[in-house]
């Protein structure tokens, strides 16, 4: 009797224990979820205020990665030399890695609709054209690059980080280590070729970074090149499964340059098999004078 006694009250002691447990668990994540609902709140009040006192949509703070969004134009701009000339990218002496973690911020005040060029381009940098919420995104994004670049104690540590690095440097405005990093990237790159882990990730998105720096700066045929040798990558699983991104072909279509953009679309094919229709579409309409609406294929 006592023995059996004895057990129900260890059990109910056990269950009392774990149910104590399971309570501040719940209690804590509360909380957090609590103080992240705050901390959004404030930043759209704070956004918001910023909209009403200069008229411009609001900015968060430390803007972030990699995508864009807003209104894809789907007239097709005339090529360099019949109409404005296309934006240039300030050449900025690269810092060192460890002190180059934080993005630079936003311009304060409005800016003209047109594109930026000479020394505004590294303060109006692409990334402050997209919406908020992916301005924050490719900012976290971009401060983890450089934090993995910064942290790389090998080659092949720098060859998984050189990526990110250079995409991330090249929508916040710093085109010449954007430059810096994909040439990296490429010279690695072809260090590890018979590497049976390497796929066609660096060829694509490097000569992707490449061109779109030549294109700022005018270098039309020197980006055109790039967009080429882009579609020359053998694929990857990313490639393979949600496309390459269209950035350069859309940079180069509003400067005129049709024919090496449906080339380009055509040696896409090889890799990117589940986007065989799109292709077909976005092709017809570049062939009717048209921009097309690229949409996520302008964020990956």
């Amino acid at each position: 009797m006592h023995e059996a006694m004895s057990k129900r009250v260890w059990l109910f002691f056990l269950a009392l224990c774990c149910f104590a447990i399971a309570a501040a668990v719940l209690v804590q994540s509360g909380a957090r979820l609590s103080s992240e609902a705050s901390r959004l709140r404030a930043a759209q009040r704070d956004g918001a205020l910023s909209q009403e006192v200069s008229g411009s949509e609001p900015r968060p703070a430390h803007p972030n990665d990699g995508m864009e969004s807003g209104a894809v134009s789907h007239e097709l701009r005339p090529a360099a030399g019949a109409g404005a000339a296309p934006e240039r990218a300030v050449k900025e002496a690269p810092g060192s890695e460890q002190n180059a973690t934080r993005p630079p911020g936003p311009v304060s005040g409005p800016r003209p609709p047109g594109a930026v060029s000479g020394q505004e381009a590294a303060h109006q940098a692409e990334v402050w054209s997209y919406a908020p919420a992916l301005q924050q995104i490719a900012s976290n994004n971009f401060v983890r690059a450089l934090e993995k670049l910064a942290g790389a104690k090998s080659e092949f540590d720098r060859y998984l980080a050189l990526g990110d690095a250079a995409k991330g440097e090249f929508i916040f405005g710093r085109s010449e280590q954007a430059r810096n990093y994909a040439t990296e990237w490429l010279s690695l790159d072809e260090k590890f070729k018979g590497e049976p882990w390497r796929d066609g990730s660096a060829t694509h998105d490097a000569n992707l970074v490449l061109g779109r720096v030549a294109a700022q700066e005018d270098r039309l045929d020197e980006a055109k090149q790039y967009l080429l040798e882009a579609g020359k990558s053998t694929g990857s699983p990313m490639l393979g499964s949600f496309g390459p991104n269209m950035s350069l072909a859309r940079d180069l279509l509003q400067r005129g340059e049709q024919e090496t953009v449906l080339q380009y679309f055509d040696l896409c094919r090889k890799f990117w098999q589940v986007g065989n229709e799109k292709l077909t579409q976005w092709s017809e309409e570049v062939k009717a004078g048209r921009m097309p609406d690229f949409g996520a294929n302008l964020l990956y």
